[in-house]
């Protein structure tokens, strides 16, 4: 029965009960009664409103707006009014691709939480005994870079430094290194960055007129500076070329794996992580430096990052050297690539993650949530076959107004 037919009938019957006298004694469920609803019969018999009304397109359009694609379920169950929860039919909006489908409306909201949305762990560093022991900066410091790093770099850039003390007179400068002088060059560097000097001379950093930094003056001359960042090197020099063979990476493999596995080691991130591109400035000679003119430093090395979105603390990292040589490292260079092997990690722990449209697509969405129990947030590009049509069709359409699909 419809609404209006339904309204009609409550009318009638309230016009009957009118007719009764207030005095009236007769209980409810007399024989009066019976008459009552007789008379209400024959009353609604001799109506125009007890036709029986065929549903016509224009009751099925007056609540649910036509699509580009009108496929439709009806989920309704009563002849109830046509507004109430359980006669609204769920529509169903289809992309380009004619396969995915996006519901109009929210699903029912009143469930549990779901699995992929419970993270089990507290965030923060992990509680193992070389981290919990950590209390200086320095000792904080070391848990990223060990002493295995220093002695390694130590090594390698005494072997560069007894290349080049053949070109050098002044053998005091060009003598070799340790642990502790390296570590004091790294603070330097580190110092530079404080003081928002990257940029500047490094004359202008050790002057002594007075406009200079004393702690840089004080640590090290200048030109023993120059001469140990010029010679640092991470990796044997012999072996380098058979390995650049199978791996563009080869200088620095070794240490930056290293690097990345102890920042995994050390901490636990939060819910919420994100995954973006990063340019790290760099003009020297190297065969996958990249140019990207909306970037600050425009040239320089990208990296590929998997960040903590609350503490912004690196999880993983990838360096892009483009096409790989045939061998262990020629990898997939396609986004939806990029993001499964930044996120192998922290793969199964419910956490969600957060990136542009150039990473996103639907397909990958879809993997991360069935495979990996990762859900995501991020942009898509208008150009994808799974968005709606509808959803594209800007014009006519109040400005500032939003769509949604589920």
């Amino acid at each position: 029965m419809s609404y209006e037919n339904e309204q009609k009938r409550l009318t009638a019957m309230w016009a009957i009960y009118d007719d009764i006298p207030e005095n009236a004694e007769e209980p409810l469920g007399s024989e009066s009664d019976g008459e009552l609803l007789d008379h209400v019969s024959e009353h609604l018999s001799n109506s125009d409103s007890a036709q029986e009304i065929e549903p016509s397109d224009e009751i099925e359009n007056e609540h649910y707006e036509p699509l580009d694609v009108d496929r439709s379920v009806d989920n309704s169950t009563s002849n109830d009014h046509p507004t109430s929860s359980s006669n609204i039919r769920q529509r169903y909006m289809w992309g380009k691709d004619g396969k995915t489908k996006w519901a109009e409306s929210p699903g029912n909201q009143a469930v549990r939480t779901r699995s992929v949305n419970i993270v089990t762990h507290l965030p923060g560093p992990k509680k193992t005994t070389i981290v919990t022991t950590a209390k200086t900066p320095l000792e904080c410091w070391s848990l990223f870079v060990d002493n295995v790093m220093l002695d390694d770099t130590v090594k390698y850039t005494n072997e560069k430094i007894n290349h080049k003390s053949q070109n050098y007179s002044d053998k005091h400068m060009i003598r070799e290194t340790n642990t502790i002088e390296l570590k004091a060059a790294l603070g330097l560097l580190y110092l530079a960055g404080v003081f928002r000097s990257s940029r500047q001379n490094l004359e202008d950093l050790w002057a002594n007129d007075g406009t200079g930094v004393d702690i840089f003056r004080s640590t090290m001359p200048l030109k023993r500076f120059q001469i140990l960042v010029a010679c640092l090197r991470f990796d044997c020099a012999g072996t380098r070329n058979d390995r650049r063979r199978i791996d563009k990476l080869a200088p620095i493999r070794a240490i930056f794996e290293r690097f990345i596995n102890h920042c995994q080691e050390c901490y636990i991130p939060s819910e919420y992580m994100t995954i973006d591109e990063k340019l790290e400035a760099f003009r020297g000679r190297c065969g996958f430096r990249q140019y990207i003119p909306n970037k600050p430093a425009k040239y320089g090395i990208k990296v590929f990052a998997l960040v903590d979105a609350r503490t912004f603390y690196i999880f993983n990292l990838e360096v892009y050297v483009g096409k790989q040589p045939d061998g262990p490292f020629s990898l997939s260079n396609k986004p939806d690539d990029i993001v499964l092997r930044l996120v192998e990690p922290i793969r199964g722990s419910n956490r969600n993650i957060t990136f542009d449209n150039w990473f996103a697509s639907y397909p990958l969405l879809i993997k991360l949530l069935k495979e990996y129990k990762l859900t995501a947030v991020c942009t898509l590009k208008k150009n994808k076959r799974e968005i709606p049509p509808v959803m594209l069709a800007v014009r006519g359409r109040e400005e500032r107004s939003s769509m949604f699909g589920f």
